[in-house]
């Protein structure tokens, strides 16, 4: 029972040592964060969307899901700044660049996807992030 307990309490510890969470957001085009679904329509279906990063400890790229509280889990050694790509599971959108951002005021970092900068072409942006039709 002891060894069962201790094998427990080493896997938790270790997969929070491994991994911390960071917020995912769109920034859009007036500046404000909204932030990203857990699912979008790709080629016509709804798919659920994954981050794609290079890890330092690993030579082939990494992926994870975005959870439905727009939370991803990224290694503990992810640098302020390091870029990455959205798609989903099997296929990256290499016009969905993603700057990761450390938070020094809450518990986890952000990783935006700025609508003005390197996510400009995104098929995904949400409606509420795009430029409005000026009225003439």
């Amino acid at each position: 029972m002891k060894i069962a307990l201790f094998t427990f309490v080493l896997t938790v510890l270790s997969s929070w040592a491994y991994a911390d969470d960071y917020k995912v957001y769109w920034r859009c085009l007036d500046g404000h964060l909204e932030a990203m679904e857990a699912h979008a329509k790709l080629n016509g279906e709804e798919t659920p969307l994954y981050i794609h990063y290079q890890s330092t400890k690993q030579p082939a790229w990494q992926s994870t899901p975005i959870s439905l509280r727009s939370l991803v889990n990224l290694p503990l050694n992810t640098q302020n700044g390091d870029f990455v790509v959205l798609g989903n599971k099997k296929q990256w959108l290499l016009n969905c660049v993603g700057e990761v951002h450390h938070n020094p005021v809450y518990h986890h970092g952000n990783v935006i996807f700025s609508v003005t900068r390197n996510a400009y072409s995104c098929p995904l942006i949400p409606q509420e992030c795009q430029a409005k039709p000026a009225s003439q």
